[in-house]
């Protein structure tokens, strides 16, 4: 018995889930289905991809290198049938992708630069907004694309979620103190400085202070994305944030990042478009893309980090 795609992408959609049932919700199939064609993948090479515990389901070894290498494998088929569904005098069509400015700073070069050279019939505009914000121009038909997070589906959107990322508090050396785990009390009481009220990082720790009956956090804000790290990097104050908002400031020493211990704050990266795209040619070929990139990203900023 050789591998098949489906077996691949129910592999893959398990991963990324990290539960058989909710992979098998995603991919609107029985969980014993599911769980079945992984199976088969394991007898077939005498392994074992998958450890499965209470919590879930988390990859071996071996699963780990399947994983990218079955990444790679549908996102090529997904290029193939791209290819051959469009026409070869096709005008460009325009994406518009919709980022923070976190994961804008993230991924958006690679995103209009890797575009160019892998989609000969899409070009790319990056546009930056919180990501409730995002949202909501996707559903009135603004943006095609969106990445942010906590991003939810509706009936006229579908959110899919790529990587649950744990956010820090984050200041210049001497101002938020060590690198060393803090507790949120700490946090909250704090001088904190934020990235307008709307974004992710305000909104987490006022509900994680709530959720512990804790004050709500003295706090600031500005409107301008370089006004706020410049203020962290002068030590006018701390945030709560995703480490991807503040890497390079981090890399060169000028801000250091604290995880938070007790009730560690969590959330999702997800790429959601609209369902009345659905059928689209481009659709499937392109979020694989940026899901791509995001996880790339992600997986040399866990490399720096712990380097």
């Amino acid at each position: 018995m050789h591998l098949t795609l489906r077996q691949l992408q129910y592999f893959v959609a398990t991963a990324k889930a990290g539960s058989i049932t909710r992979a098998a919700e995603l991919m609107h199939v029985a969980p014993t289905a599911l769980s079945l064609q992984i199976k088969a993948i394991e007898d077939r090479f005498g392994i074992v991809l998958l450890d499965r515990h209470s919590r879930g389901i988390t990859m071996t070894p071996r699963g780990a290198d399947l994983f990218e290498r079955a990444q790679a494998i549908i996102l090529q088929v997904r290029d193939a049938e791209a290819a051959l569904s469009n026409g070869a005098q096709e005008m460009p069509r325009l994406i518009r992708l919709g980022a923070p400015p976190a994961i804008a700073r993230l991924i958006g070069t690679e995103a209009v630069l890797g575009v160019a050279g892998r989609f000969p019939n899409l070009t790319i505009d990056v546009l930056q907004g919180w990501s409730a914000s995002l949202q909501d121009r996707l559903r009135n038909g603004e943006l095609d694309v969106i990445v942010g997070f906590d991003l939810m589906s509706d009936e006229k959107i579908r959110a899919v979620q790529i990587h649950e990322e744990e956010f820090v508090v984050a200041g210049a050396p001497g101002v938020a103190g060590p690198a060393e785990p803090i507790s949120l009390a700490e946090v909250v009481a704090a001088k904190l400085v934020f990235y307008g009220a709307k974004s992710v990082g305000w909104r987490s720790v006022c509900e994680a202070a709530a959720l512990a009956g804790l004050a709500a956090p003295r706090e600031s804000q500005v409107g301008s994305i370089d006004v706020w790290r410049g203020i962290l990097c002068k030590g006018a104050g701390c945030t709560i944030t995703s480490f991807t908002a503040i890497a390079e400031e981090h890399a060169r020493g000028q801000i250091i990042a604290r995880p938070i211990i007790g009730r560690p704050i969590r959330r999702q990266i997800g790429i959601a478009f609209r369902t009345a795209d659905d059928k689209a040619d481009w659709q499937d070929s392109f979020c694989a893309f940026i899901e791509e990139l995001i996880l790339r990203a992600l997986l040399l900023l866990e490399v720096r980090i712990a380097s």
